[in-house]
């Protein structure tokens, strides 16, 4: 990557996050300042298409498409960078590591390591390839498009015994069952209707040979919620139930909540901008309204600093039966989009820049 920006005369800088690349485009008029982010990170699953691009890191793919955004954003600053010197302003290129690594992510990072010390973006844009929507569409609103996404570990601690004498151990099975059950309720009961929350248990590990009772029992899970009320009030119920629970059965639970993610909230004024760029690339029809997503996105850590939006680039395949979902071992995206999640980006850098520029994009001059 860094090899690809140099070899097409743009310059850049490394070592953000460890791994992040910034890039910059220069205009040769004065102007503000979009930064354009893709993430470059893959995922532990063992990829199992027979594809001729398939992962060569055992144990390693790209089952979110990151590879996608990254080559998208390559694409985007070498079509920039030949009309470099008609911007008003600069693009930066961001190319961020660890999002799939929650709570940390790279975004944080990559701020504390100066990937805005000399250039602050006045407005930020990203974008994810979304196997929802079909080849052409953009999915794109104001406000709320990703959710908060924590995370929660529990350890249950009981004590074991011989399964013929149950009467002798404390069953942290069936301690971290009753509790499991319990926090179901958190969402039914707990959370206005109106108001959209997830609550799911991922992983659980206990028990060692089917005659012996117990003794510990782990489990993780994720919260997924838009509003920080929301948020608060579930992880303060999970609290509640779970030492509750284990105490009520005898038992000790250890709690690790990690705040993750937050949620991902576009400005008004850029989701706008976004949408009305599709429009003059795709066709009207290209924005139909979308519903949001509780999934998590690192970049709600770069709109909590800048103004910005984050879109989505429909990415179906043709043959619906061969579409996996994100996260899959056979993600695969059609890649038709590829082309035009390049014009995406670089249209829009474009017309931020002489919206910020003159106060009205270069289609409305």
């Amino acid at each position: 990557m860094q090899q690809k920006l140099v070899h097409h005369g743009i310059q850049c800088t490394t070592g953000y996050a460890k791994t992040g690349v910034l890039g910059v485009i220069e205009g040769e008029r004065q102007g503000k300042t979009v930064a354009l982010r893709a993430d470059i990170d893959a995922l532990p699953i063992q990829e199992n298409n027979d594809h001729d691009f398939v992962s060569k890191v055992n144990g390693t793919m790209h089952a979110c498409g990151h590879d996608a955004h990254t080559a998208m954003l390559l694409g985007a600053g070498i079509l920039l960078n030949k009309v470099q010197q008609k911007l008003p302003g600069r693009v930066l290129l961001v190319f961020q590591p660890a999002e799939e690594n929650s709570p940390v992510g790279g975004a944080i990072p990559m701020i504390q390591d100066g990937v805005f010390d000399r250039y602050q973006p006045d407005v930020i844009f990203g974008q994810h390839v979304w196997p929802d929507l079909p080849v052409g569409e953009i999915g794109i609103r104001s406000g709320p498009i990703m959710g908060n996404s924590d995370l929660f570990k529990v350890r249950i601690k009981g004590a074991g015994g011989h399964a013929s004498m149950p009467h002798q151990t404390t069953d942290a099975i069936i301690v971290a069952n009753s509790i499991i059950m319990n926090l179901q309720t958190i969402v039914s009961r707990n959370v206005n209707p109106l108001d959209s929350a997830v609550l799911s248990i991922g992983k659980i590990e206990g028990g060692s040979r089917h005659n012996v009772i117990a003794e510990t029992v782990t489990f993780e899970g994720t919260v997924r919620t838009y509003r920080s009320e929301v948020k608060e009030e579930v992880k303060k119920r999970l609290i509640s139930i779970v030492e509750g629970g284990a105490e009520s059965l005898k038992a000790s639970a250890e709690i690790e909540y990690l705040d993750g993610y937050p949620a991902t909230v576009n400005t008004p004024e850029w989701a706008e901008r976004i949408r009305t760029t599709a429009h003059q690339l795709l066709g009207s029809s290209s924005t139909l309204e979308i519903e949001p997503s509780l999934g998590g996105e690192d970049f709600g850590r770069f709109l909590l600093r800048y103004p910005g939006a984050f879109f989505w680039l429909g990415t179906a395949l043709p043959n619906n039966e061969k579409q996996k979902p994100l996260h899959h071992s056979q993600f695969q995206i059609d890649e038709r989009s590829l082309s035009l999640g390049v014009e995406m980006m670089a249209q829009a850098a474009i017309d931020t820049l002489f919206q910020l520029d003159e106060g009205k994009s270069e289609y409305d001059k």
